[in-house]
C-alpha cells in the first residue's frame, strides 16, 4: 500500500520581479528559487504577474487548489493593480 502524502500549505508573499512558475529560461527568479527545497512537491494556486505582489498560496492538495481556482466554486478574487 502507497503511502499517504500529508497535506501541506505554504502562504507566500510574492515579490516584485519573481516569476510564478518553477523555470525561467531568461535566468530570473522564480518562487521556486526564492523558497528554495521546502516547497519541493508543491504548486502555486493561481499565479500572479511577475512585476506585482500579493499573497500566493502553494500546495499538494490538489482537491482545495482545484476547488480554489474552478469558476464552479464562486470564490470571488481580488486583484488591486
Amino acid at each position: 500500500m502507497p503511502k499517504r502524502v500529508e497535506d501541506r500549505y505554504v502562504l507566500f508573499h510574492k515579490p516584485k520581479g519573481v516569476t510564478t512558475t518553477r523555470f525561467d529560461e531568461r535566468g530570473g527568479q522564480t518562487i521556486y528559487s526564492v523558497l528554495g527545497t521546502d516547497v519541493d512537491g508543491l504548486m502555486p494556486v493561481g499565479r500572479l504577474d511577475k512585476e506585482t505582489t500579493g499573497l500566493l498560496l502553494l500546495t499538494n492538495d490538489h482537491k482545495l487548489a482545484d476547488f480554489l481556482t474552478s469558476p464552479k466554486s464562486g470564490i470571488l478574487k481580488t486583484y488591486i493593480a
